[in-house]
């Protein structure tokens, strides 16, 4: 979903650099369905896209600091942290983590770095991002922000990505450059899926399914207001659990499994927990995807609260906020909720029937003063 190239309606760049962009990009946002922690076990997954959206807009910059041409230096401005850095790297690709800051230009750097490798003229640039996209809150703001940047880079430097090359692309510049050892849903959805209809995925295969959401329910996106940065918390180490259980249960990963539940007994806590949790998911998105086909969206509902259950209680991604947000959403008349992307705080998605949203969300906003609304899909 690409912005004009000459954006005439209001433009962060314009207002940073006093010019117009010679490039505007925008990326979707998205919530997952059914489906937490499967991608990286390769597994099953079913998400959608939401109409909240990552935007990037770019121009070539001269690299007056540097006459010999040795460095490229980007020049930065992000209202999504409201911060505005120079950085300059060296023009041929080096070693990731050397240049790694820990903030939101590693993004921009691995971008850069990507497509050199893809074969594009990198030089220096100038960038603003903006958008309405949360970040901290489980909607993929990460992968939001890198697909626009791909897809704007790729467009001033005349070396655009499309597909499933993008969607690797962007999870790379995750995994090497920023240090998050993500899996492939969040890019994937974000290149492959449209607004209103969720998206199954193999995560295995890439095969991919679009089944369209009745208009008669509506997921609605909440905010229990509480933040985490996946690097700093335990999504690397989750991910690190299930390769330990799938080497000690002589599987390449817990995908071979095939939904056969292996003897847990053989398997040291919290190791047992987690591949329960995966293997119960797989199951749940595969019968979640037959609900949504059949238009069972009572089913759907039963099966997003037992995976946030199954969140809670054996991948222990959960925290308070979140289960009370959750059975708050249950209260107020939600078919089914459960926390949204990685956990550790950020958002729960409920799903409810249209009809009932301006009733179910005043029920929430009595319930829950903590609790933001972000957007429905």
């Amino acid at each position: 979903m690409n912005a004009p190239d000459d954006p005439s309606g209001s433009s962060c760049y314009r207002q940073v650099f006093a010019e117009a962009p010679a490039v505007s990009t925008t990326a979707l946002s998205r919530v997952d369905i059914l489906g937490g922690h499967t991608d990286y076990n390769q597994g099953f997954v079913l998400a959608a896209p939401m109409p909240l959206t990552t935007s990037v807009e770019l121009s070539l910059k001269e690299n007056l600091g540097d006459a010999t041409g040795n460095h490229i230096e980007i020049e930065g401005y992000s209202t999504l942290t409201g911060d505005k850095a120079v950085h300059r790297i060296p023009a041929t690709s080096d070693s990731a983590s050397r240049h790694r800051r820990g903030d939101w230009i590693d993004y921009v750097v691995g971008a850069a770095r990507e497509l050199q490798s893809a074969g594009a003229d990198v030089s220096s640039f100038r960038l603003a991002a903006s958008g309405n996209v949360p970040t901290g809150a489980g909607l993929a703001s990460s992968a939001s922000f890198s697909v626009a940047l791909l897809r704007g880079l790729g467009k001033l430097f005349e070396h655009s990505l499309e597909g499933e090359s993008l969607a690797k692309t962007a999870q790379r510049i995750e995994r090497i450059h920023v240090g998050v050892n993500c899996g492939i849903m969040d890019p994937l959805i974000l290149v492959d899926g449209t607004v209103g209809n969720a998206l199954f995925i193999d995560t295995l295969t890439l095969a991919r399914e679009a089944i369209a959401i009745d208009p008669d329910y509506r997921l609605e996106v909440i905010d229990c207001g509480e933040r985490r940065r996946l690097a700093d918390v335990g999504y690397n180490l989750r991910r690190d659990e299930c390769q330990r259980a799938a080497q000690t249960l002589g599987v390449n990963s817990l995908r071979e499994l095939d939904g056969d539940e292996p003897d847990l007994k053989d398997l040291p806590p919290p190791l047992d927990r987690r591949v329960r949790h995966v293997l119960s998911e797989n199951l749940r998105v595969i019968e979640a995807r037959n609900a949504l086909k059949s238009g069972n969206y009572a089913a759907l509902g039963r099966l997003m609260h037992a995976s946030h259950l199954s969140l809670r209680d054996d991948y222990e991604v959960s925290v308070p906020a979140l289960d009370r947000l959750v059975e708050d959403c249950l209260t107020a008349g939600a078919l089914g909720a459960r926390l949204a992307g990685a956990g550790f705080g950020g958002c729960v998605v409920a799903l409810i029937e249209s009809a009932q949203r301006d009733t179910w969300r005043r029920r929430i906003a009595t319930m829950n003063t903590r609790a933001c609304v972000f957007d429905s899909c």
